[in-house]
Formats: structure tokens, sequence, C-alpha cells
């Protein structure tokens, strides 16, 4: 069995098992061959086919990423190059809208109308939605597309938007600065290869990540320092580790997405006018 896999993602909270498991030659033991390029946190804002994972994807640089579970659907349905979504990730991830702490909002229901710093078809961008409906009418849910996790912070910490739907470690620095959190939730992600490697592949892929999960688990702050690469020196200042909220960091084993965790999805983009061009289907779309 030689499998290659180049992975990428755009956050080293979102990939840290597979960071693990490169490190750790778990991958390699199982006779895969693992590559994970570099986050860019960065991500100015363009069309969600012309950023850099998703257009080193479909030019065939890239064998693998995971995104979120709706961006993943949206990119698996409506893309050139095929692929199939292997499974549910290993990060569940924290997302939280905040807002400075001199800033006159103290709940979700104080954001309507309110533009919220998201980066368009990401976790930011459905979570966004997700922790604001039922606090505010749908016409008043407003999300400001302005790029990655770094340029949202920036923005949010130099007063140019009120509120911003960050993840670890900009949460965590966002509290260091005086921040406020009006609303946090969880989601997981989904992985998306370019192909069907079958199940004794799988199960090697899969073998490896789980050990680098429980690995990560018995030292969660030691592992916890990779995701200070992220933060870029004009943001990071006197933030470490130490100011890092760990109780957000949960990695659990790779495991199966469902028809019904599926259905369920698509149906709520289709109602927030998000569904992607092309109508996705479970036996299309999902290795099973």
């Amino acid at each position: 069995m030689a499998v290659k896999i180049r992975f990428t993602n755009e956050g080293t909270v979102f990939t840290l098992p597979w960071d693990v498991a490169v490190e750790k030659g778990y991958f390699k033991e199982d006779g895969i061959e693992v590559e994970v390029w570099e986050p860019d946190p960065a991500l100015e804002p363009a069309p969600v086919f012309e950023r850099p994972v998703t257009l080193d994807y479909e030019a065939g640089g890239l064998e693998a990423y995971n995104k979120c579970e709706w961006g993943v659907i949206k990119r698996a349905a409506d893309g050139e190059r095929g692929g199939l979504i292997l499974g549910k990730r290993e990060s569940v991830t924290s997302m939280a809208i905040c807002v400075r702490g001199d800033a006159p909002y103290h709940r979700p229901d104080d954001l309507a109308s309110v533009p919220v710093a998201i980066q368009d078809q990401t976790g930011s961008h459905y979570t966004g939605i997700k922790m604001l409906e039922g606090h505010v009418p749908d016409d008043e849910i407003v999300l400001n597309h302005i790029g990655g996790p770094a340029v949202r912070t920036r923005a949010l910490f130099s007063g140019e938007v009120d509120a911003a739907n960050l993840m670890e470690p900009f949460i965590s620095l966002a509290e260091m600065r005086g921040c406020r959190i009006l609303a946090e939730t969880k989601y997981r992600g989904l992985l998306y290869t370019a192909e069907d490697y079958g199940k004794e592949s799988r199960e090697a892929l899969y073998r490896a990540l789980r050990r680098a999960v429980d690995e990560i688990n018995r030292d969660i702050k030691t592992y916890a320092v990779y995701l200070l690469r992220d933060v870029p020196d004009d943001l990071r200042g006197e933030f470490s580790v130490e100011d890092m909220s760990l109780r957000r960091l949960t990695y659990v084993y790779p495991d199966a997405y469902t028809e019904k965790e599926f259905k369920w999805a698509a149906d709520w983009m289709r109602r927030h006018g998000l569904r992607p061009d092309h109508e996705p289907s479970y036996r299309d779309l999902v290795q099973v």
C-alpha cells in the first residue's frame, strides 16, 4: 500500500493531528506519505474558487483538505475536480463572535443589523449565521466578508469592524486584549480527498490520526503552542500559550459522515440560500 497525500488547511487548530502524526512518524509507520502545507491565516478576501486551497486542489497540487462541513459540501458539489468526503475531521472547533471591551453590545440580540466580520463560505460564515439566528431576525443578520482570521482580528482591534467571528488562537488573543464574547459555538468539519482510498488505506490513515489525537490529548498544552505560528508578529505581542483557553481545543477520532448529517446540513444551507449551484447527493459526494 503506497499512498501519498499532500494536505493543507487555513489554520493549525484544524490540522493539528495531521501535524503531530507527521512529526511522530505515525503515517509512515502505516505506509502513508503525508505532506502538510503551511497554513495561511491572513487569507485576503476572494471568491471561494479563487482562494489558495481551492485553486491548489483544483489544479492537482493537493490530494486532500479539510474544511467546515458546509464549505466542503459547497466545494465538493461545485468544484470541477472530483473527490469524495472521507469522513468527519478530528478537530471540534470553537468559533466565537467577539466585540471590543468598549462596544455597546452585550448579547447576540444587540447585533441586529451590526456587520460581523467573517470569511465567506468558511466556518466563520456558517457558524456566524447559526449563532445569530434565533436572536435576531434573519434579514437583520449582517455578515461582512473581509478575509481570514488574522485579517478579522486586526480589523476588530483597529476599530474597522465592531464584531468578528474568530477561532483559536484568535479568540484567546481577543480576550487577552479585553474583548468580550457574545456567542460561542463548536462545530466539526469534513475531510475531502481526491480519490477513494479504499477501506484499507482509509483505516491506515485513521489509525495514524487516532494515535495523534491520543498524543495531543495526553499533553494538550505542549501541542497548543503549535497554534501560535498562525498569529502574525504585529498581532502577537506578549501573547503566549499561557493566555490560551485550552478548554476550547477539542480533538476526537475521525469518524464516518452519515447520510442523516449530510441531509440536515444540505437542507439548512438551502433554507439560508447557501445551497451549491449543483444539487448535492450523499451517494455522489461521500465515501461509504
